[in-house]
């Protein structure tokens, strides 16, 4: 029984790992390799949200930023500007050409 219920709970947590947030809900992701890292890059509007899906032993957002900003400006071909967040997800403003 308890290994049925260690089963059950990491497969809860393996499948809350890209969960977007709210406002983002129903957009599709891109997946993104970029700095080391991989992120699901979804867009909404001029919103873009990076979800960090590797695994990294106490990555920091000085580490993590730089690798969603190029992965949010290779998903989307805007510069992402005002970017906020943590280790896990980075939200940017767009700033799309044109």
């Amino acid at each position: 029984m308890l290994i049925r219920s260690i089963s059950c709970a990491a497969l809860c947590l393996a499948a809350a790992c890209d969960t977007p947030g709210r406002g983002f809900m129903g957009q599709p992701a891109e997946r993104v390799a970029a700095g080391g890292h991989v992120f699901d890059v979804r867009v909404r509007g001029d919103r873009a949200e990076a979800i960090r899906l590797n695994a990294a032993v106490f990555p920091s957002y000085g580490e993590v930023g730089p690798a969603a900003a190029l992965a949010i400006r290779r998903a989307t071909g805007c510069e992402p500007q005002a970017l906020t967040g943590d280790p896990s997800v980075v939200h940017a403003t767009l700033a799309c050409p044109g």
